[in-house]
């Protein structure tokens, strides 16, 4: 029996036979990208910018291809393709530190006696985790962008409601409108369906294989 190659353009391509497989679902998941990724309070350059920052933290190869090359057409700069990746990265970052600061807690509360300094042998680590938060967002080329990209990633990741909470505060102090952070939103729900959809074409490749 012959195997399909994982990561291929022809997986990616075979989403396609879906339209015939199953059809309903397929031409509902198009609508729905569509209508998420018109022009509105965001423009699709800005949209597909929150996208390939999803791509990344969705850590989904066909969503980093396919929505690098659309924000390029759509004429997103280097540097900015380059910013909306790195926002990716500080999301997963600023994801997974609640837990490092859970886990802090949790060994301050177990721990016989308390140091007085408990972050000292570790300040190194937790100076350059600010440092590399900070550069990645005040180093993007537009700063509401960058926190809506962020929102958008800490969704895709399963964040904490308090964490997404903390970051819509700073992006409404920032000036973003209600309809601005909602399309970033819906943008974070089309590519984590996207990045399924994505994936489903090695299914596809597989079924076609019989």
């Amino acid at each position: 029996m012959s195997k399909t190659e994982l990561y291929s353009h022809k997986n990616l391509e075979n989403t396609g036979l879906f339209a015939q497989l199953a059809p309903h679902q397929y031409d509902a998941f198009n609508k729905f990208a569509f209508n998420c990724f018109e022009p509105g309070a965001l423009s699709l350059t800005e949209k597909e910018l929150i996208a390939v920052c999803c791509a990344h933290t969705l850590k989904c190869a066909y969503c980093i291809d396919y929505h690098v090359r659309l924000a390029k057409k759509a004429n997103a700069s280097d540097k900015q393709i380059s910013d909306a990746a790195w926002l990716g990265a500080s999301s997963a970052a600023l994801n997974t530190f609640t837990a490092l600061k859970a886990t802090g807690n949790w060994l301050e509360k177990e721990s016989n006696s308390i140091q007085a300094d408990k972050h000292a042998i570790h300040q190194k680590k937790y100076d350059s985790y600010e440092i590399f938060l900070r550069n990645c967002r005040e180093h993007s080329t537009n700063q509401k962008l960058a926190l809506l990209s962020i929102n958008a990633g800490l969704m895709t990741l399963g964040a904490s409601r308090s964490l997404i909470d903390s970051i819509l505060r700073e992006a409404r102090n920032a000036g973003c409108s209600n309809d601005t952070i909602l399309e970033s939103c819906f943008i974070a729900v089309e590519m984590a369906t996207g990045a399924c959809f994505g994936h489903s074409g090695q299914t596809a490749s597989i079924l076609e294989e019989n």
